[in-house]
C-alpha cells in the first residue's frame, strides 16, 4: 500500500481475493488460473500461433495480454511465458504467447527444440497469477485497474 500524508493512495493485490482498509477495498473475482497443458503449437512448425493448448476455462480475448504464465514440467523445472491473448478453438483453449516457447509436447513427453534439448517425462501444468491495483486519481474517487482479468 502507498500512502501520502497518512492516506492510502494505492494498493496492489497479487494472487488474492480482497484487500481493504481506511474506507477502500480492492476485490478480484479470481486470484489465479491453473491447469494442464495438453499440446503446444509453434509457428516455426507451420502452426498459426505459438501457443499452449489446454482444456482449462480461461477468459477469451486480450485481457491477459502481457501477463506471464508459469509452466511446471514433469521434472519440476519451471519456465515463464508471456501471454498475448486467449482463443477458443474446437472446444479447447489456446493460450497464444508473445514468443516461441520452443517446446514439442507429445503425450507425457516434452522435448526442448533449443539448447539444452532435454526430453522431459510427465505432464506440464501451468499457473497464471493475477494482480489487481487501486490508485486514487482525484483525492475523492478511486480507479480500480485489474490486470489479467
Amino acid at each position: 500500500m502507498r500512502q501520502v500524508a497518512g492516506v492510502a493512495t494505492g494498493a496492489w493485490l497479487f494472487e488474492g481475493e480482497a484487500l481493504a482498509g481506511g474506507g477502500w477495498k480492492v476485490d478480484a473475482a479470481d486470484s489465479r488460473y491453473n491447469g494442464q497443458i495438453q499440446a503446444a503449437t509453434r509457428k516455426a512448425e507451420g502452426a498459426e500461433h505459438d501457443a499452449f493448448v489446454t482444456d482449462a476455462a480461461l477468459p477469451e480475448g486480450d485481457g491477459m495480454h502481457g501477463v506471464w504464465m508459469i509452466v511446471t514440467h514433469g521434472n519440476g523445472y519451471k519456465h515463464g511465458y508471456e501471454i498475448d491473448r486467449v482463443e477458443k478453438q474446437d472446444g479447447k483453449t489456446s493460450i497464444v504467447l508473445t514468443y516461441d516457447h520452443g517446446l514439442r509436447i507429445e503425450g507425457d513427453k516434452t522435448t526442448e527444440v533449443y539448447f539444452p534439448r532435454r526430453e522431459i517425462e510427465g505432464t506440464n501444468s501451468f499457473v497464471i497469477p493475477l494482480a489487481t491495483a487501486m490508485t486514487k486519481t482525484d483525492g475523492v474517487g478511486q480507479d480500480a485497474r485489474p490486470t489479467g482479468e
